[in-house]
Order: C-alpha cells, then structure tokens, then sequence
C-alpha cells in the first residue's frame, strides 16, 4: 500500500516547480535574472517592456496613504500627457509614494539651485506629489528616455531626470 505523500514535501516541490517554471519563461521572454533575489522571482511583480523585452520591476513598498495633501482636478486649459495607458487614460505617478529625481548640474546658471528649489515647490502644490531630490548625475537629457536603466539606476525605476541643456544637445529645445 502506497503511503501518503506529506503536505511539507508536497509545498517543497510546488515551491521548486514554480522556481523552474517562473525562471524558464523569464529566460524564454528574455528576463534578466540577475540581481533578482530568488524568492522575489516567485512572488508576483510588475513588468514593464524596455526597448522590446519584458523587465520586471520591483513591487513598491506598502504605504499608508498620501505623502501630501491632495489638491483639486481641474481639466481647463491646455495640456498633453506625455504617457497614457491603452484605454488612453493618462499615466500618472502615485501621491502615496515619493516621486525621486536626480539632477544633472552641467551647464546651469548660477542661480540654477534656486529656480529648482522653486519649480519643486510649485510642482508639489500644483500636483500634491511629493519630489525628492537623489543627488546627481551626468545622464544626458533624452525624449526617448529608457524608464529603466539599471546600470545607472539599479533594477527600479529611473528617477526624473532634471538637466541643464540647450538646442545643440537637444534638438526639442530648437526654435
């Protein structure tokens, strides 16, 4: 008589199945695993596409509510969305959560820090989204800017980018 197969071994070998499975098909959409920690591959988390692959971003961190007070909707006047969903619903960041920027300095005039420091703050009460600043870096400012790059960033999202530029580095500036 065969003998019953234990609930202990039995999640051991679900857990080592979903492993094998969840890293097979991270492989065959051409996920990069590295720097992924192994029970992070087997819970469940957000994928974004980056330059025509499927990378997995890190889950955010519980919160509990609004960092900032909100403020009032309004849709008069004119105004675009530089990301909107499929259903073309805009994409926005989340009021619950610090919006991290870093700032690139080159080329900033001297009363640079300031006009920042004041940009921050009406963009905080315009938006009720709470900015913080990284630190810096030397990233070039770009239309086409990876939302990921985790050789600079790590494996999250890249903070906004604040830079300095003229219509010789970009070519949206010209005119």
């Amino acid at each position: 008589m065969p003998r019953p197969v234990r609930a202990g071994v039995t999640a051991v070998l679900a857990v080592a199945l979903a492993g094998v499975v969840g890293t097979g098909l991270a492989v065959a959409t051409g996920q990069d695993l590295q720097g992924i920690p192994a029970l992070d591959r087997l819970t469940p988390g957000a994928w974004v596409e980056v330059d025509g692959r499927s990378v997995r971003v890190p889950r955010p961190e519980p919160s509990d509510g609004r960092v900032r007070p909100a403020v009032a909707v309004t849709t008069t006047g004119v105004h675009a969305f530089l990301h909107t969903a499929d259903d073309g619903a805009p994409v926005g960041y989340d009021p619950c959560r610090p919006v991290p920027y870093v700032v690139r300095p080159d080329g900033a005039p001297s009363f640079g820090p300031a006009v920042l420091e004041e940009a921050v703050a009406v963009v905080e009460d315009a938006t009720g989204l709470d900015l913080v600043d990284v630190g810096t870096t030397d990233e070039p400012p770009a239309a086409d800017r990876p939302l990921i790059q985790p050789d600079r960033y790590g494996t999250g999202w890249a903070p906004v980018l604040v830079a300095w530029s003229d219509e010789d580095e970009s070519d949206e500036l010209a005119g």
